[in-house]
C-alpha cells in the first residue's frame, strides 16, 4: 500500500509583471489562460497560451509553456504536455521555477517513463536543493522504483526543510470509524509513511470478532472485514475537496495515477485539514460545502488508489489539495482492546485501556470510547 501522494502542481505559476494593467494580445490571452486553468476549463487555457507562443516568441515563454503543459496535463494529454514543458525546461536555467520541475515530473509519471522522471528530478534538486516538494517527488520515484533506501533520505530532507510547518495540532480527534480496526502503519511508517503528506498518518484496517482483517484469502475486496465499513468526521467541519470516480482495486493491484482513489477533505480551522483516502466507490456520502458534524457519515472504506487492499488513509495536513504538509495530532478518547504482536492473526497481549489521549501505534487494535 502506498499512502503518499504525488505533489502535482495545483497552482499556476505567475510573473509579477502581470500586476498592472496589462492590454497587449500576449498578456490578455496569459491572464486569460491563467483564469480558465484556475477554474478548471482547461481547453479554453490551452487555446490562450497557445495563442500567448503564436502572439509571441519573447513573452514570458517559460512562464507560459509551464502553464500550457499543465492545462494539457490536466486533461491527460501527456505526449503533448511532454513536448510543451520539454521546450520549457531547454529554456535558460536562470528562468526555471520549482513547478516547471514538478510539472514534468508528474507528466512522465503519468506516462510510466520513470527513469525520464527521475532525471527530471536530479536535476530540480540540484537547481533547487531548498525546495521541500521537488524532494518529496524524488522519493516518490525512489518508491516507485522499490529504491526505498533512497526514498528515505529524499523524503527525509523534504521533512527537514518543513520541520516548522509540522507543529502538533491541539485539538484532539474522534476515532473516524465505528467499531474494532487495527492500525496497520503508523506516524513514519517505514512501509509508505514517509513523506510530507504521510509523515503523521495512519492506515487502519477493520477486524472481524476473530481480530483479523481477512475473511478467508483475501481474493476478493469482500473477503475483508474493512469493505463497505462506514467511515465518519472525527471533529465538525467543512467538505472542501472529494472524489467518488475511482474504481476499487482488485486486491493486491494499484493505481498511481490516481494515488488518493476516493476521498473526502474537511476542513477544521487554519491549516487543519482532515483527509480520508481509498474511500469505496460510489459511498460518498456528502456534497462539496456540506458542514458536517463529529460522527457523521462521510463514506465506506474502499480499496480505491494507491491502495492493495481495503483500508483508511487517514492524515490531519495544513492545506487541502495534494501539497498537504501532514501535521501530529491526537486521538481521546478511545479503547485500546489489543495488539497484535505478529505471532498470530489474534493475538492480544493486553486488556482493554481506555487512553484519554494517544497516538495510535502499528499493531495496536482501537475502538471509540463508550
Amino acid at each position: 500500500m502506498r499512502h503518499a501522494v504525488l505533489s502535482l502542481c495545483t497552482g499556476l505559476l505567475f510573473a509579477s509583471s502581470f500586476t498592472h494593467a496589462i492590454d497587449k494580445p500576449e498578456q490578455i490571452a496569459f491572464r486569460q489562460g491563467r483564469k480558465a486553468s484556475e477554474e478548471g476549463r482547461f481547453e479554453e487555457a490551452i487555446e490562450q497560451f497557445q495563442k500567448v507562443l503564436r502572439e509571441s516568441a519573447s513573452f514570458e515563454p517559460m512562464w507560459t509553456r509551464n502553464n500550457l503543459g499543465y492545462a494539457l496535463f490536466k486533461l491527460k494529454r501527456y505526449e503533448e504536455a511532454a513536448r510543451v514543458l520539454e521546450q520549457a525546461l531547454a529554456l535558460p536555467s536562470k528562468s526555471h521555477e520549482p513547478k516547471l520541475y514538478i510539472n514534468a515530473v508528474s507528466n512522465y509519471l503519468a506516462r510510466d517513463d520513470k527513469d525520464r522522471a527521475l532525471g527530471v528530478c536530479l536535476t530540480g534538486v540540484q537547481r533547487f536543493p531548498e525546495q521541500p516538494w521537488i524532494w518529496d517527488n524524488l522519493g516518490w520515484i525512489y518508491s516507485l522504483q522499490d529504491n526505498r533506501a533512497d526514498a528515505a533520505k529524499a523524503y527525509a530532507e523534504a521533512c527537514r526543510l518543513v520541520e516548522k510547518d509540522q507543529q502538533p495540532v491541539g485539538t484532539k480527534l474522534a476515532l473516524p470509524f465505528h467499531g474494532t480496526w487495527i492500525c496497520k502503519q503508523g506516524n513514519g511508517g517505514a512501509f509508505s509513511h514517509l513523506s510530507l503528506l504521510a509523515r503523521y498518518a495512519w492506515d487502519f484496517e477493520a477486524v472481524n470478532d476473530r481480530k483479523r482483517s481477512v475473511n478467508g484469502e483475501g481474493k476478493h475486496n469482500k473477503d475483508y472485514a474493512g469493505f463497505g465499513k462506514e467511515i465518519c468526521a472525527p471533529l465538525a467541519g467543512k467538505v472542501v475537496e472529494l472524489n467518488d470516480g475511482a474504481k476499487d482495486n482488485d486486491p493486491g493491484q494499484r493505481d498511481p495515477l490516481t494515488a488518493r482513489g476516493n476521498y473526502v477533505v474537511l476542513e477544521h480551522g487554519p491549516q487543519e485539514f482532515t483527509c480520508f483516502f481509498h474511500m469505496q466507490r460510489g459511498s460518498i456520502a456528502v456534497k462539496l460545502g456540506d458542514q458536517v458534524q463529529q460522527g457523521q457519515r462521510l463514506g465506506c472504506c474502499g480499496n480505491s488508489g494507491y491502495s492493495t487492499e481495503p483500508h483508511l488513509h487517514f492524515a490531519l495536513v495544513n492545506a487541502k489539495g495534494t501539497n498537504g504538509i501532514s501535521r501530529p495530532v491526537k486521538f481521546g478518547p478511545y479503547t485500546l482492546v489489543g495488539k497484535n504482536t505478529g505471532a498470530s492473526p489474534t493475538s492480544n497481549e493486553i486488556r482493554p485501556t481506555k487512553i484519554d489521549e494517544g497516538v495510535p501505534e502499528a499493531g495496536e487494535l482501537i475502538e471509540n470510547a463508550r
